[in-house]
């Protein structure tokens, strides 16, 4: 039998989706966290304002 791989997924500091670091539309690098976006708009926001965002980074392996 094939056991099920559990994905990790990545917060969006911006929206709250969760998504899977693979299939994000944008990632960001800040303080040496790396941030992934569900969409190109979300990212944008973050680059606006990335301390306002940055603490809400959901724990992740590189």
């Amino acid at each position: 039998m094939f056991e099920k791989q559990k994905t990790i997924k990545a917060l969006d500091p911006i929206c709250g989706m969760r998504i899977a670091p693979a299939n994000a539309a944008a990632t960001r690098e800040h303080d040496g966290t790396n941030f992934y976006f569900c969409a190109e708009g979300c990212a944008k926001t973050f680059d606006r304002d990335p301390h306002r965002y940055g603490h809400l980074a959901a724990p992740h392996p590189h």
